[in-house]
């Protein structure tokens, strides 16, 4: 009576043994997650008609590597994919980057990355594939109208009839920092040569500025008073410091004019 009480506990012992033997085989998978998205590194923006950088993290939570799975990009219809062809361990992160994306519209946006997207590896936790992220589309004012929403500003003038061209010159003028109060540029007669035969229908200065509002200019021009008779800007659209930049157009006279000709 007593050997047949110890066989029992001996099959009850072996029985809980095999089953956490069998428990600890099947736990052994990898775990693929997108943990970060970031875009374009250098500004954190994204930008309007131009390619943007968008990046994703990827890691590996399990217990065993993984290899030859897709990471998908997806920007409301804009898709990209990538494949992973190298063992991605256990414990161990990637960074997937996307370079194409070239929104063509402004506002907000929805990056949603997906690991394992075409379903390829058996992974301990089917439901972590996926992260969104909410960003903005801007233009990017820094590189002028062409590349925002497809204007320019309107600098025409005229309209002039003939054989028309054109010559400038910024004379010895170079940028100046905040703070003056008073700059004097110059011209010389070898700055803008002008053919012999041609006849000078228009002359024009545009002085440019950043950074601020509109300076309001007190300006002089081989000593006569001249006023702008327009002013364009724009700004950069993005970012904490949302500086302008512009021009100044002012129309000079023929009579303050003193151009050698060629």
């Amino acid at each position: 009576m007593k050997r047949l009480m110890k066989n029992r506990k001996w099959k009850i012992v072996i029985s809980i043994l095999f089953l956490l033997v069998l428990s600890g085989i099947s736990a052994a998978l990898p775990d693929l997650t997108v943990t970060t998205i970031s875009v374009n590194p250098s500004t954190n923006y994204l930008f309007a008609h131009e390619p943007n950088t968008i990046r994703a993290t990827i890691s590996n939570n399990g217990d065993q590597p993984a290899i030859n799975f897709n990471i998908a990009l997806e920007v409301g219809s804009y898709t990209e994919t990538k494949r992973r062809t190298t063992n991605l361990n256990a414990g161990s992160s990637t960074t997937i980057t996307f370079n194409s994306y070239s929104p063509s519209v402004t506002g907000p946006v929805t990056i949603r990355v997906t690991v394992d997207s075409s379903g390829e590896i058996e992974e301990s936790d089917e439901e972590n594939n996926v992260l969104e992220s909410i960003q903005t589309v801007y233009y990017n004012g820094y590189k002028g109208k062409r590349w925002t929403d497809g204007s320019d500003i309107n600098t025409t003038a005229g309209p002039y009839e003939g054989c028309i061209n054109t010559t400038y010159s910024p004379g010895n003028s170079v940028y100046s920092g905040a703070g003056w109060m008073a700059k004097t540029w110059s011209w010389t007669s070898s700055d803008l040569l002008i053919p012999a035969e041609a006849t000078i229908v228009d002359a024009r200065l545009y002085q440019g500025y950043t950074w601020g509002d509109n300076p309001l200019w007190t300006m002089t021009f081989n000593t006569q008073t001249v006023t702008p008779i327009a002013t364009y800007t724009d700004r950069k659209g993005w970012g904490g410091m949302m500086s302008r930049r512009g021009s100044s157009s002012i129309t000079l006279s023929m009579s303050s004019i003193r151009l050698a000709t060629a």
